[in-house]
């Protein structure tokens, strides 16, 4: 699915956006990931998510040196932005704030 993915290029310190092609992913397969990240440590999670979960305009995968030629920023917040929309992203003030509500009723 086609997204707008805001990003900070550190290289030339500005904001830029792009439309990305992502596709959510289930709890299983990332938790099949993070425990490949933590046997092999010269591996990133983000660069494992990117290289099975991001895609070109054709829907086919992009190989690892077209990841490594991103734009500078961009792979964490296309990664962020995956783990949104898959729901694995925990926003820990929210998540305190339903607490405080749940508690006082």
């Amino acid at each position: 699915m086609p997204r707008r993915v805001e990003y900070f290029n550190s290289e030339k310190g500005e904001k830029r956006a792009m439309i990305v092609h992502i596709k959510p992913m289930n709890h299983g397969r990332y938790t099949q990931l993070q425990n490949l990240v933590r046997k092999n440590k010269n591996k990133t999670m983000v660069d494992e998510v990117l290289k099975r979960q991001l895609f070109n305009s054709k829907g086919e995968q992009l190989s690892s040196e077209q990841i490594e030629n991103l734009p500078a920023g961009l792979p964490d917040a296309a990664y962020e932005e995956i783990r949104y929309i898959s729901g694995l992203f925990r926003d820990k003030t929210q998540e305190l704030l339903v607490k405080e509500v749940v508690k006082n009723e």
